[in-house]
C-alpha cells in the first residue's frame, strides 16, 4: 500500500522510500521541511536512480516545475514531518 495520498491533481508524500508508478506531469512542487535534517529527492526507479529534483534546508519552498515522471519514481524524504506536494497537470 502506498504511503502517498492523491486528491484530484495533488499528490502528498510524507513517508520515506515511497514510490509512484505511472506517467505524471508535475507542474508545481511544494516542499515543507520537517525537523532534524530535512531533505527530499525525487529519483528515477529507486534510491540509487538518477536524481530528477532535490531540495534541502529548513525553509519551505514552492516552485514551478516541468518534470515528466514515467514508470517507477522513488521519493527519498528525511527529517521528521517533512512533506512533499506534487501538483500535476490536468490536461
Amino acid at each position: 500500500m502506498a504511503a502517498y495520498t492523491q486528491a484530484e491533481n495533488v499528490v502528498r508524500i510524507d513517508a520515506d522510500n515511497d514510490t509512484l508508478t505511472g506517467a505524471f506531469y508535475v507542474e508545481k512542487i511544494v516542499y515543507i521541511p520537517g525537523t532534524g535534517s530535512p531533505t527530499v529527492a525525487i529519483k528515477k526507479t529507486n534510491t540509487s536512480g538518477m536524481t530528477l529534483w532535490e531540495c534541502s534546508g529548513a525553509t519551505a519552498l514552492y516552485v514551478d516545475a516541468c518534470i515528466r515522471l514515467k514508470g517507477v519514481t522513488h521519493i527519498d524524504l528525511a527529517g521528521t514531518g517533512t512533506v512533499l506536494y506534487l501538483y500535476l497537470r490536468t490536461t
